[in-house]
This record gives structure tokens, C-alpha cells and sequence, in this order.
């Protein structure tokens, strides 16, 4: 998925590096991580820093990585190892994450195109806007806190999340009354969507609870009961069109859409690969850029069917550095809803 920026854009990613990064060492351990990733390998850029200064080596560096079409790769990757980097997200959301509300056809048709290959461009962003239409943000009344978290349509008054975003309504059940699902909201101005408060009393049919390393230091990994997701009930069936769940399971170096409520924001899509699984393959591995409130976001295949939930960022043991984002495989929830005699998109 090559892509570029404009040359007046070089410096600021430049100055964004090395003031997040401070050594020429601290770098070239991050881009050990990433490059590693990207896809074809002849692609990659070099991974050495170039001589002289450290301010010259990396403007040098960035360079290299957009004239091979991997400057997404870079900022993206150099963010999730960073998250608290606040030049480096400002370019993330600037440059690299798309506005829902901005989406132009005209301009988009060449970068949709070398995402999804042959597929026409055109019927690509007609489907891409019904899914959209399925995405909602996840409110709890009049709360101005960021990262309430991410949801979408998989039945016709079904929404899936993730636990943990909804977790405090089992231990509050009357935060029910207050929770809201707003649809469509491109925009908290002209677009601000449609809220759907939750069925009573019983608004959810299932749920499973995060893995433990998802809820503390080094605790073990999730297991195939810790799927951390809860399958929502609205009060009234919302007219969309719901998810469709994918048919072929993901690969390594697969592309991923996700479509978010980042930090309480209006509806963002994100692009990015999938870079692993975890040893039980109760969680995948992707590169897509999301924040605080993305959790609970769908994970979309380059056919736009569900591929995953979006549910943390992960951090080594004693680090403050972010090593990539996960998610749940859908096969596995849509395996727990079956138990739960719950069946959700088209299987």
C-alpha cells in the first residue's frame, strides 16, 4: 500500500523523529521493529542510518521511506512505539488517518486502489459507506471523557464492543439507562448521527471478559474464554446495513480497515497490516493506528467483512513504549455466540 507525502512535509516528520526519539541508538532499535514488517521485502528501505548528523541522517531517512512508498509505514510504526508522543500522533491523525467526514471520491480512487487491487475503486467506497453506517460511538450520557470506545451493527439491534468499554455498566447495571449508540456521526457539528439507547432491562445476550495481561502486568495470555467483547442489544432495530463477517480467515501481511471513535472523535478509518498472532490465536497482531476509544472498532478485510475487534495496545513488561495494537479474531466470538445459542453477521 504505497504511499507518500509532499516534500514540504519531510522536515516536520523529520523534526517529529528526532524529538521523540533523542539518539541515533533509540532510533535504530525502532526501526528494527518495523521494517521487518514491510511487504514485498524488496521494498524495504535500508535499515542503517546514513552518516553524518543525527538531524541530517534522519531527514535523509525519511526520505528514503517516502520515495519507496512506506512513510505510513514509518510515522505509523515510530507512533505505536511512541503513543505519548504528541508530534507523532498529530502527523499519525494529520497525514495518515482519514476523516470519515472528508472522504472525497475523486481523490481517493488512486490510494483505494493500490489497497484493494483489481476490485473497482468506485464499488469499493459505495461499500465502504454502508459500513460506515454501521459504526457507532459508544456514549455513556453527557460524558465528556475521551475514549469512551468503539461499535458496529452485526444484527439488526445487535452492536458488538469490547468488554472493557462497557465493563462498568455490569458493576453499575443502572448506567444502562444513560448508555447511548450513536450512529453516523461524521461530525459533532452538522453530522452529529442518530443515538440508540439500549434495550431494558436486559441489554446484552453475551460477553467474555479481557485476558489477564490485557488487565495487568504480566499476567497470563488470554485464553479462549477471554475474548473481551460484549454483544450489545438496542432498544428499536437501526435501519443499516449490519457487518458481514469474513469467510477466509487472516493472514500475515493481510491489509486491515478499521473504522473508529478515536478519543471520542467523529467516525476515522485507519489502514494497516496485520503483523501476527499471539501463541493461542485468541489475538491478532495489526499496524493500523488507533487511540484511546478505538476499542471495540471493527477490523475489516480488504472486502470490508469482519475480520477482528479492535481492543488494546500492547506494552513489554516495565515499558512505556507501545509494541502493536491487537484484536480479536471474529471467528473465535462468533464460536462463543454459538455456545451462547447467539448468531451474529453472514457466516
Amino acid at each position: 500500500m504505497p504511499v507518500k507525502v509532499e516534500p514540504q512535509d519531510i522536515a516536520p516528520i523529520r523534526n517529529a523523529i528526532v524529538g521523540t526519539f533523542t539518539d541515533a541508538r533509540q532510533l535504530q532499535d525502532a526501526l528494527q521493529s518495523i521494517v521487518g514488517t514491510l511487504d514485498p521485502p524488496e521494498s524495504r528501505p535500508a535499515l542503517v542510518l546514513g552518516a553524518g548528523t543525527y538531524n541530517w541522517a534522519a531527514f535523509k531517512l525519511v526520505e528514503t521511506w517516502n520515495a519507496r512508498g512506506h512513510i505510513a509505514d514509518l510515522v505509523g510504526g515510530l507512533q505505536r512505539l511512541a503513543p505519548r508522543s504528541a508530534d507523532l500522533n498529530r502527523l499519525q491523525r494529520d497525514l495518515f488517518v482519514t476523516s470519515a467526514a472528508d472522504l472525497d471520491r475523486v481523490e481517493l480512487q488512486g490510494f483505494v486502489q493500490s489497497f484493494i487491487g483489481p476490485a473497482p475503486a468506485a464499488a469499493w467506497l459505495d461499500k465502504l459507506g454502508r459500513r460506515m453506517r454501521a459504526v457507532c460511538r459508544i456514549e455513556f450520557g453527557g460524558q465528556e471523557r475521551a475514549g469512551v470506545g468503539t461499535g458496529f451493527l452485526v444484527g439488526a439491534d445487535a452492536v458488538l464492543t469490547a468488554n472493557h468499554v462497557v465493563e462498568m455498566i455490569e458493576r453499575q447495571p443502572l448506567l444502562a439507562d444513560d448508555a447511548i449508540c450513536r450512529f453516523g456521526c461524521l461530525n459533532d457539528m452538522d453530522k452529529p448521527g442518530v443515538a440508540v439507547r439500549l434495550r431494558r432491562p436486559k441489554y446484552s445476550d453475551s460477553a467474555k471478559p479481557p485476558g489477564a495481561d490485557e488487565l495487568f502486568p504480566g499476567g497470563a495470555e488470554p485464553n479462549a474464554e477471554q475474548l473481551d467483547y460484549t454483544l450489545l442489544r438496542l432498544g428499536r432495530d437501526f435501519d443499516a446495513e449490519p457487518f458481514e463477517i469474513a469467510k477466509v480467515a487472516p493472514a500475515v501481511n493481510d491489509p486491515i480497515v478499521v473504522l473508529q471513535h478515536p478519543k471520542r472523535a467523529p467516525l476515522r478509518i485507519a489502514l494497516g497490516r496485520i503483523s501476527g498472532f499471539n501463541a493461542s490465536t485468541t489475538r491478532l497482531r495489526h499496524s493500523a493506528a488507533t487511540e484511546q476509544g478505538s476499542s471495540g472498532a471493527p477490523c475489516l478485510n480488504q472486502d470490508l467483512e469482519v475480520i477482528a475487534l479492535h481492543n488494546a495496545a500492547r506494552y513489554a513488561v516495565g515499558q512505556a513504549l507501545a509494541m502493536y495494537n491487537t484484536a480479536v479474531p471474529i471467528s473465535r466470538i462468533a464460536a462463543a455466540l454459538s455456545r451462547d445459542h447467539v448468531m451474529i453477521g453472514t457466516l
